[in-house]
């Protein structure tokens, strides 16, 4: 799985809070925040970087797995070109970088999370979450 060119799928909105990666699923709402590891892999996926590139300093079984895992849970692509142009990360952000195997931490439906539960990501004033 580490061959091939691996991109951030268009219709996932991101954003790193804390260093963590805060994806939406935007075609079903599915919320899924990554670990600083998995975090940077993420923002560094602009469809240029190969597999080899994204594990580099990483453990390469785990980065492969982590891959693999956001392809099918539909938050990365993987092409076996690289696209024309880097995807530039649409937030200014520098998440350093960390041995810690990638771990995606959170995958629920935004419903859930919606009310007090969703203070659970972080120190910021909850509000509920609608999705639709």
């Amino acid at each position: 799985m580490m061959d091939g060119y691996y991109g951030r799928r268009a219709d996932v909105a991101g954003r790193v809070v804390d260093g963590e990666a805060v994806l939406v699923r935007m075609s079903d709402g599915m919320l899924h925040v990554l670990n600083p590891s998995a975090s940077r892999i993420w923002i560094m996926a602009d469809g240029v970087r190969s597999g080899a590139e994204l594990a580099e300093g990483r453990d390469p079984a785990a980065v492969a797995e982590f891959l693999k895992r956001m392809a099918e849970l539909d938050l990365m692509e993987r092409a076996s070109s690289p696209r024309n142009a880097p995807e530039a990360f649409p937030q200014e952000v520098d998440v350093p970088f960390s041995e810690e195997p990638p771990r995606i931490r959170i995958s629920e439906p935004v419903e859930t999370l919606a009310g007090p539960s969703a203070c659970m990501l972080g120190d910021f004033d909850c509000v509920p979450i609608q999705v639709g």
